[in-house]
């Protein structure tokens, strides 16, 4: 029986990769591009050196981490664009040979690149249902709210605005039907993530019994406006009766 669900705070990751890279056994590593009039991959197409010249790349980028999101051939050493679409992903020097005399060639400086974090391209009944609280609770579950780090940084009250508010950097409220309360959003981070790991009976609320786990906040998130509840600072942390976090009273 399902006990328990975990969200991620309105995080979600979506490859628009186009090109396929292969690995052919006569020519070593290769790439595809894929072919004109076609649509994902139904209809790709290899290229050689005489057609490379033809499809004038802009731009291609190279010289770092090239993260695929792609299980098949996870990293790549070059990447080539043309028109808004990704034409080819595959070795530096296959890559290359897509550029023009008017191709830019972007040099990542050893940075990372991989696919863009949107949500614009699920479409927006998709979007307005990720990480579906409402819905999860309505149907008796005891979802959990987390930043799942580096995609969001470890701001518990963030996780608690974001899950009541659902708001994206752009401003837009993404399923406003799917909005909890501030209650709903603290259970989420407390005794809901107890539950999940079959704990509740010792920790997760301020019971008599119970581990002496606490936080003290410098504001009470269910009496703030919502918007506002990623402004409440944590002043201290205190672990089974013992203070292991003060906040320092200097800006």
């Amino acid at each position: 029986m399902l006990r328990t669900i975990v969200f991620i705070s309105l995080a979600l990751l979506a490859s628009n990769i186009h090109g396929r890279p292969e690995w052919d056994q006569a020519d070593g590593f290769s790439f595809w591009v894929r072919g004109e009039g076609t649509e994902g991959f139904g209809g790709l197409e290899f290229i050689d050196d005489d057609e490379a010249g033809e499809l004038r790349a802009d731009p291609i980028l190279s010289g770092g981490d090239i993260l695929t999101i792609n299980e098949r051939v996870p990293t790549a050493g070059a990447l080539a664009v043309r028109d808004g679409r990704i034409v080819a992903v595959g070795s530096s020097a296959d890559v290359l040979k897509l550029k023009g005399s008017e191709t830019r060639l972007v040099d990542l400086g050893g940075k990372t690149l991989l696919p863009g974090f949107i949500l614009k391209n699920r479409g927006k009944d998709q979007t307005d249902f990720v990480s579906p609280m409402k819905t999860a609770l309505g149907k008796g579950l005891h979802p959990t709210n987390h930043t799942d780090l580096s995609v969001l940084p470890i701001d518990q009250m963030l996780v608690v605005w974001s899950a009541v508010n659902r708001i994206a950097r752009t401003g837009e409220v993404i399923g406003p039907d799917e909005r909890v309360t501030p209650m709903e959003a603290l259970k989420a981070i407390t005794i809901d993530a107890a539950y999940q790991y079959s704990e509740e009976d010792r920790k997760g609320s301020l019971e008599v019994g119970k581990l002496a786990d606490l936080v003290i906040l410098d504001q009470n998130p269910l009496k703030v406006e919502p918007t506002k509840i990623k402004d409440i600072r944590i002043v201290e942390t205190i672990k089974e009766g013992k203070t292991v976090y003060r906040r320092s009273e200097s800006p």
